[in-house]
């Protein structure tokens, strides 16, 4: 987004510092300054560099907690009009979200979700054997279980996240990239503004948006953000014939096929947790959530990324770049081979890695906290915060200007570890 060798001078105020280029920093700087705000949006690496431009770009309402539908019911009725109103290409279809299952558990799990699909209204519907075949031809598999959600959709997310902080500049927003936040400044109860790589900008609201970096700038005014950051692989084929419109979850291999026939593809729920300080503070609340899923969830230890959490001050400095799992990459792409044996030769173009930001009950921290005033907080999407990311931006801009919001945030707050409140995960993912 910035002209290359140049270095933006900082402001040294704003009416709102946005801290954070991923799809929620960009879709609230977007929101707030259409609302006529000053506003600054800080990215200490590129727009899209980190998980928002990396994830496999689905749009789904499909799989969700009942605790944030709401939120991702209106966040789709955005994304069907968000090309036109962006004016850009996003590679947005909505194609429909299909999840298959092998097991029995799994597929009386898919089967309750079903119903609360029904109950929300989104026409989610427990598909026959034929009716899969119907939408991905040539499938070569029996599932014992499938359902389909015929409003969700997906999209580019690099090309999403970009277009969003062109029209939060087009907006009047100030983008500044290559620029980390180091702390957030407060004092007498209030946020004053953010330190950064270049110096103070003073502002009487932050929106702390910061992916994997939320936990540590909330420590610097005293803020426990529990957070657990999850490193998951994504694979890209060469072009292929099209098979599918429809982003598809089935067990250990979840994909979409882009416009040109490329499939996007994810190891399922299968991910790296590299070693963190993080890992050891909020170990309480992580636990049962890992023991659930010790199965696909392995521990890593790479003294870069361990190294880099210990570092005062290393909130505003880029992570080291993540790495794909080199295993699960070959598996994707075998599994695809043996799905649709018709696709030959299936070739892996590329391969990444990007690092999910999640929190011990899978849900997003949407919140204003009420030490310091002034702060926003939206964080943990815990791998869904592509398709929330437009609905989070309307959200943000209504706290920082209305201090409130017509969608009902209280299962969504900070507070809800320390009271011990929160519920068990409940999401399909």
């Amino acid at each position: 987004m910035a002209v290359p060798g140049a270095a933006p001078a900082s402001p040294s105020e704003a009416d709102v510092v946005v801290v954070g280029g991923g799809i929620l920093g960009v879709a609230s700087a977007y929101q707030l300054a259409r609302r006529g705000l000053g506003v600054v949006l800080l990215e200490k690496g590129q727009i899209g560099g980190a998980q928002s431009g990396r994830n496999l770009g689905f749009v789904r309402q499909q799989g969700r907690a009942p605790e944030e539908l709401p939120l991702m019911i209106a966040s789709n009725a955005l994304w069907r009009r968000l090309e036109d109103e962006l004016d850009a290409d996003l590679e947005w279809t909505q194609g429909g979200n299909l999840r298959l299952a092998d097991d029995p558990a799994q597929a009386a799990n898919y089967e309750e979700w079903a119903r609360i699909g029904a109950d929300f209204g989104l026409g989610t519907r427990v598909l026959t054997d034929d009716q899969v075949r119907e939408i991905l031809p040539g499938v070569s598999r029996s599932w014992l279980m499938a359902i389909f959600t015929p409003t969700d959709g997906h999209a580019d997310p690099l090309k999403t996240t970009k277009a969003l902080a062109g029209a939060a500049m087009r907006s009047g927003a100030r983008l500044l990239e290559g620029c980390g936040v180091t702390s957030i400044l407060s004092a007498g109860g209030r946020v004053l503004g953010v330190e950064t790589q270049r110096g103070t900008i003073r502002a009487p609201a932050v929106v702390l948006a910061a992916g994997v970096a939320s936990a540590r700038l909330a420590r610097s005014i005293g803020l426990d953000v529990p957070q657990r950051v999850v490193r998951s692989t994504v694979v890209l084929t060469g072009p292929l014939p099209q098979v599918t419109r429809c982003a598809v979850w089935a067990g250990s291999l979840a994909f979409r096929q882009t416009r040109e026939g490329r499939f996007v593809l994810g190891p399922g729920g299968a991910a790296d947790v590299d070693m963190r300080l993080e890992i050891f503070q909020y170990l309480r609340w992580f636990m049962p959530t890992y023991l659930r899923n010790r199965h696909q969830l392995r521990l890593r230890f790479r003294p870069g990324v361990f190294l880099a959490s210990l570092r005062r001050g290393a909130a505003g400095a880029l992570e080291p770049e993540p790495e794909p799992n080199r295993a699960d990459t070959r598996r994707c792409l075998d599994l695809l081979r043996d799905f649709f044996p018709q696709l030959e030769p299936v070739v892996g173009a590329r391969a990444w890695a990007g690092n999910i930001d999640g929190t011990p009950d899978a849900l997003p921290i949407i919140d204003t906290p009420s030490h310091p005033s002034g702060l926003v907080v939206a964080a943990g999407c815990s791998g869904h915060g592509f398709g929330l990311g437009p609905i989070i931006g309307v959200v943000v801009a209504d706290l920082v200007t209305r201090g409130t919001t017509d969608f009902d945030l209280s299962a969504l707050r900070l507070s809800r570890f320390a009271e011990g409140t929160m519920r068990p995960a409940r999401h399909l993912l």
